[in-house]
C-alpha cells in the first residue's frame, strides 16, 4: 500500500513539475530537444515525500485525555479519583476503567478512607460500545451483597464509565441478558443508565 501510494505521489509531483515546465515554455523559455531528468534534490522540500493523512478516528484519539475519573466510596458517598488510562481506542480506555474499578483504591487512597462497594468476586466485562452506550456484563460471586452496596456498586460503574468523553450511557447485563439496575434513589430501571441517576450519591 505504501509503495503504490509513494509511486502515486511521485507521479503527481512529476506531473506538476512537467506542467510548470510547459507553462514556462509557453512564456518564451526555449524548448529543449530532449527531456531532462530532474534531480530529486531540486524538487521543493517534501514534494516527493509520502505522507499518510490523519483519519478522523486518529484525530479523536489524539484529543482524548490520558487520564479519567474513577469513583470509589468514602463514608457511603462516592468520591472521584484520577487514574491514568492512556490514549487509544475507546474500547481499550473503557476496559482500563473497568480494570481500575476491580483493582480498587490504592494503598494510599485506602489510608485516606477510600473503599470500594464492588465485591471481590464481581467481574466486569465490556461487551460493546455502540452509539455512545457501553454494555457491561456482570458475573461472579455477589452473595451477601446488600441493596445499599448494590446501588453503590452500580453507581461506581456508571459514574466511572460515563466520565469518559466517549460514553454517555451504560447498559448492564448478566450472562448476555439485560438486567434491571438500581438508581440512586433506590428505584429499579431497565433503561440505559446515565450519570444523572447517581449524582445524588456523589460527595460534594
Amino acid at each position: 500500500m505504501r509503495t503504490s501510494r509513494t509511486r502515486s505521489l511521485t507521479a503527481v509531483a512529476l506531473l506538476l513539475t512537467l506542467t510548470g515546465f510547459l507553462t514556462l515554455t509557453g512564456c518564451g523559455i526555449p524548448e529543449q530537444e530532449k527531456p531532462t531528468l530532474i534531480d530529486p534534490r531540486s524538487v521543493p522540500f517534501g514534494l516527493l515525500e509520502s505522507t499518510s493523512p490523519t483519519s478522523p478516528s486518529e484525530l479523536r484519539v489524539e484529543r482524548m485525555p490520558a487520564s479519567t475519573t474513577v469513583y470509589f466510596v468514602a463514608h457511603d458517598r462516592l468520591t472521584g479519583v484520577r487514574r491514568d488510562i492512556g490514549v487509544g481506542p475507546a474500547t481499550r480506555r473503557l476496559t482500563a476503567v473497568l480494570r481500575a474499578l476491580v483493582e480498587g483504591p490504592s494503598d494510599s487512597e485506602q489510608a485516606e478512607g477510600l473503599t470500594s462497594a464492588i465485591p471481590p468476586g464481581l467481574r466486569l466485562r465490556l461487551v460493546s460500545l455502540t452509539d455512545r452506550t457501553a454494555t457491561i456484563d456482570l458475573s461472579g460471586d455477589v452473595a451477601g451483597l446488600s441493596a445499599e452496596q448494590g446501588t453503590l456498586t452500580v453507581a461506581q460503574v456508571v459514574l466511572s464509565v460515563t466520565a469518559l468523553p466517549e460514553v454517555d450511557r451504560v447498559r448492564l447485563a448478566s450472562a448476555g441478558r439485560p438486567i434491571e439496575a438500581p438508581l440512586g434513589d433506590g428505584s429499579l430501571t431497565s433503561e440505559p443508565l446515565t450519570a444523572d441517576g447517581y449524582l445524588m450519591l456523589v460527595d460534594s
